[in-house]
């Protein structure tokens, strides 16, 4: 059983709604796990711009509980799963989605996501056995081995992991294109053996317009809330587990509270880490601010009022966050182990580049900025030209030509 949504998408221009009489839009069938913010505005403005026509098809409705609600201008199905209630929907078995890729006659077949979900890989087996154009859309592989993880948790993964790689053999095999989610994905990818001519780079996109409309006042009042006024404020902003790096940025920022007074850190975001490195920050001389879990509305206000975005992720596979960093115009200071780095954060021109869990050259990066105010100001218009071909309207374009140009 499937549970429909539609709703007329906005207008558009006439330009960007003519079509041919003659000519018919490619139908485009796309599965995913659940609508990121950033896919939804994705493929909201896919069907805003009608150069092909979206059948949006979902495991779920809800991203950290807020997506679902901004799903209501977009045209989609949400599929129902089978199997045990407790474990994620992408390990549960969708029907509706195997009975429609044996049966639709859609012009192209895109599965994006966890490519070892069950529904996702019997998805691509169909339409492999039906010679349909089969597309992926992949953010960059996971973290293979986990160094705090001890090895007797370590060796029974090993066999998962041969098995993941001939999975991922297989469907380079049978995919048409390789969409992957960044410069650095579409580098693994190839060199985990995908075929050169099929992978196609499309970095996430967002709008990062309403980082730039926010007031004054919004931005006094979130400073004034947290007692920031008249510090050089350092943001992150993301989950609370080992992956972020927050212990990192934490031991670093220490460094640098050591020879400032008039810096703090501004953490955004929560997880089951939050007591442990609340702990670590208590010894620390300047303000270390967890603000907790924000709403989307509430972010641009956070971004605006800080200084300097910093991400210390070990590992990533985009961290959307560094498109709203630089739409908030603010420097970054990113590691090399984040996928959207290798794509927004040029050193010297935006920001400043490091390898995860280097404590000294996050700190030195961090002290640099600290006390350059010229040199902040510089970056973040930088980093404001860097986001402007991410926006969402760009990456619709870009998606949309690389499934039309299958036949051209």
């Amino acid at each position: 059983m499937t549970t429909e949504t539609y709703t007329d998408s906005p207008s558009v221009s006439g330009k960007t709604k003519h079509v041919q009489a003659n000519e018919k839009k490619k139908s485009i069938w796309l599965l995913t796990n659940s609508p990121s913010p950033y896919q939804v505005e994705l493929c909201r403005e896919m069907q805003r711009q009608g150069s092909v026509e979206l059948n949006l098809r979902l495991m779920r409705d809800d991203f950290r509980g807020e997506s679902g609600r901004a799903l209501n201008d977009i045209r989609h199905t949400v599929l129902s799963g089978f199997g045990l209630s407790r474990v994620r929907d992408e390990l549960r078995i969708h029907p509706g989605a195997i009975l429609e890729v044996s049966r639709a006659t859609h012009d192209v077949y895109v599965l994006s996501g966890l490519y070892t979900s069950p529904t996702f890989l019997i998805c691509a087996f169909v339409v492999w056995l039906r010679r349909k154009p089969l597309v992926l859309w992949l953010e960059r592989p996971g973290l293979a081995m986990r160094p705090d993880l001890s090895w007797w948790v370590i060796l029974p993964r090993i066999p998962l992991m041969l098995v993941r790689r001939v999975i991922l053999w297989l469907l380079f095999a049978a995919c048409t294109r390789l969409i992957c989610v960044g410069g650095l994905a579409a580098r693994q990818y190839a060199a985990l053996g995908a075929a050169e001519y099929k992978v196609k780079n499309v970095p996430y996109c967002c709008d990062v317009g309403r980082f730039q409309s926010v007031s004054e006042a919004d931005i006094a009042e979130v400073r004034n809330r947290h007692g920031l006024r008249g510090k050089v404020v350092f943001l992150y902003s993301g989950q609370l587990i080992w992956r972020k790096g927050v212990d990192t940025l934490l031991a670093a920022f220490r460094q640098v509270a050591a020879l400032n007074d008039h810096v703090a850190l501004l953490l955004l975001g929560d997880g089951p880490l939050r007591a442990k490195l609340e702990h670590q920050s208590d010894s620390i001389d300047a303000p270390v601010v967890f603000a907790g879990h924000q709403t989307q509305e509430m972010l641009p206000a956070y971004f605006r009022a800080a200084d300097v975005f910093v991400i210390a992720s070990r590992h990533d596979g985009w961290a959307v966050v560094v498109n709203e960093a630089c739409g908030a115009g603010l420097p970054v200071i990113a590691t090399n182990q984040t996928g959207a780095t290798h794509d927004l954060v040029c050193a010297d021109v935006n920001g400043i580049r490091f390898d995860a869990e280097n404590v000294d050259d996050l700190a030195a990066a961090m002290q640099q900025l600290a006390n350059n105010p010229a040199l902040r100001k510089a970056y973040g218009k930088n980093s404001l030209e860097q986001v402007a071909n991410c926006s969402s309207v760009a990456g619709a374009k870009r998606l949309s030509d690389i499934l039309t140009e299958l036949f051209t």
